[in-house]
């Protein structure tokens, strides 16, 4: 069964590469600085997608990051290879183990992987002049069923919806500890993403009950951060479980697509986004083949380093629409040889400053 596809009005074709461009001329400055708080903290969280397998060497490996950075210069504004990594100063990033820096490398399964944190942290970062955190509460092996399971489902509430609950409230509570940078501004919790699936995907039980457990994770996540409400709408986006390639969707992507239903969920319109990863987003392709991947391993993305950063500037991407910072952000261009229009969407406020 395959879902409809929505348009996004105004979407034009070449979006990945006036975007990459544009985050490839970033890598040649030196690193951004610390911007000013609050700080704009976004909770990415999931099982091991989220905590990303994408492997970062050798070079010679299609599909690993080495590589993508030496054959793909759009890719650059990640760094160019091993030990020159771009390290940001203006987005932090605090994991499950814990570990916390400036955006770069290594903040995946391992640190010789990558997960979506890399493309959406550059991303984000580079649509807001405040500071950025990424808390990342992502774990392999877990479902939502029953680790992540939410209070409303009923039942025992997940170990792991506790988990991230905990983790958010240990990094927003000792910001000056982990980031000696931070000017003491205080905090602003922006927005939530999700990259789950697989485990509710090969169990029928839990593949029946997952939109339903998935719309109350929603609202219990909301409740729970103790964010301003009603409504509790702080933005939302799911990027589908959609690995191992392929047209047919699974119960549980048809699922995390319904969220984007606004005729059954009246109340996630404008405030939750679903990616669907079988298809593109905009000009963003997320399968790559074996023979253009590490590995033949389908419920990791075959390990290619490339599909993470994807997943990551696609929700990076839907995330800054509902969740705008200052600076302008969604770069179009339309036209052809006789001429290219370039167009974006202003932020919130008038920036003090945009890089081109």
């Amino acid at each position: 069964m395959t879902p409809t596809t929505i348009h996004r009005p105004g979407a034009a074709t070449r979006f990945l590469t006036i975007l990459l461009a544009s985050l490839a001329a970033l890598a040649s400055l030196p690193a951004q600085q610390a911007g000013s708080s609050p700080v704009k903290i976004f909770i990415l969280a999931g099982q091991s997608n989220m905590l990303g397998q994408g492997n970062m060497a050798p070079v010679t490996t299609p599909g690993t990051l080495e590589y993508t950075v030496a054959n793909e210069p759009d890719y650059q504004f990640i760094g160019t290879g091993s030990g020159a990594w771009v390290v940001r100063d203006d987005v932090w990033i605090r994991d499950q183990d814990p570990n916390a820096g400036g955006l770069t490398v290594g903040y995946g399964s391992q640190p010789t992987t990558v997960g979506p944190e890399l493309g959406f942290g550059h991303f984000i970062g580079d649509v807001n002049e405040q500071q950025v955190l990424i808390v990342k509460a992502a774990w392999g092996g877990k479902s939502l069923a029953s680790d992540f399971r939410p209070p409303s489902s009923g039942g025992t509430t997940g170990f792991y919806y506790n988990e991230i609950l905990r983790l958010v409230n240990e990094a927003t509570s000792n910001l000056g500890t982990y980031f000696p940078d931070y000017d003491g501004g205080g905090f602003e919790i922006a927005g939530f993403g999700w990259h789950q699936g697989w485990n509710d995907r090969i169990s029928p039980t839990n593949s029946t009950e997952y939109e339903v457990n998935m719309a109350n994770f929603i609202r219990d996540i909301r409740a729970d951060l103790g964010l301003p409400g009603p409504p509790l709408t702080f933005p939302f986006v799911i990027a589908t479980t959609g690995m191992d390639g392929g047209t047919t969707y699974t119960d549980v992507e048809l699922a995390q697509l319904a969220m984007a239903n606004t005729t059954a969920y009246p109340e996630f319109d404008g405030n939750v986004a679903v990616i669907d990863t079988r298809a593109t987003y905009e000009d963003i392709e997320f399968w790559q083949a074996v023979e253009n991947s590490p590995k033949s391993e389908g419920y990791h993305w075959n390990r290619n380093a490339k599909t993470y950063v994807n997943i990551g500037l696609a929700m990076g991407d839907a995330m800054s629409i509902m969740a705008p910072g200052r600076c302008p952000f969604r770069p179009r261009a339309t036209g052809g040889p006789g001429g290219v229009t370039l167009s974006w969407q202003n932020g919130t406020e008038t920036p003090t400053s945009v890089r081109i």
